[in-house]
């Protein structure tokens, strides 16, 4: 049907196994504030100043995406 956005998308991971999947929220549907990740502390070149907590800050944005993983054995 044209003009019409899934709201959700599929991702298949076939490396790992015929029936592993997540299904997320579409990227390009979402509100900006859905996809920006938390401020991280910066050192005075710019540079992260901790990446672990940059790395921690990005896994809690793809969490938001996440509706639903699957694994059918």
């Amino acid at each position: 049907m044209p003009g019409y956005t899934n709201p959700y998308v599929l991702l298949q991971f076939p490396d790992l196994g015929d029936d592993v999947s997540v299904l997320m929220r579409n990227p390009q549907l979402l509100p900006p504030r859905d996809i920006t990740p938390e401020d991280v502390p910066l050192d005075a070149n710019g540079q992260l100043s901790d990446p672990q907590a940059a790395q921690e800050a990005m896994y809690r944005v793809f969490a938001r995406a996440v509706r639903a993983t699957a694994r059918r054995r």
